[in-house]
C-alpha cells in the first residue's frame, strides 16, 4: 500500500521538474521528470509526466523525441481531455518534420 510520503515525494518531483520547466532549463526538467517516472503512481500521472517531458523535449528542439514521450503518454489510461491534449502535441510534432499525425 503506498504511503502519504510516497505520494508527497511524486508531488515533490513534479513540482521541481515544474520549477526548471518554467525557468526554461529544459535539461534539468527533464531528468526530474525521469525521476517522477520510477516512483509508483497512477496512469494519469503517469501521462502527465511523460507528456511534460515531451513538452521539455519539444521546447529543446528534440521533436523525435518529444514525440516518443507524447507516445509513451497514449499508451496509459488517461481523462479524454489529457488524451486530446497529447493527441495535439503530437500532431504539432508531426507538422514540424513534415509529416501528417496518423489518427492514433
Amino acid at each position: 500500500m503506498k504511503s502519504c510520503d510516497d505520494y508527497k515525494n511524486i508531488d515533490r518531483l513534479i513540482e521541481e521538474g515544474y520549477e526548471y520547466y518554467i525557468k526554461d532549463l529544459y535539461n534539468e526538467a527533464i531528468e526530474v521528470y525521469k525521476e517522477a517516472l520510477k516512483q509508483e503512481c497512477t496512469d494519469e500521472v503517469r501521462a502527465i509526466i511523460y507528456n511534460n517531458i515531451g513538452n521539455s523535449y519539444n521546447n529543446i528542439k528534440e521533436y523525435n523525441k518529444a514525440k516518443r514521450e507524447y507516445k509513451e503518454a497514449l499508451k496509459l489510461k488517461c481523462t479524454d481531455e489529457l488524451r486530446a491534449t497529447i493527441h495535439n502535441n503530437i500532431r504539432s510534432e508531426e507538422r514540424r518534420v513534415g509529416k501528417e499525425c496518423p489518427r492514433c
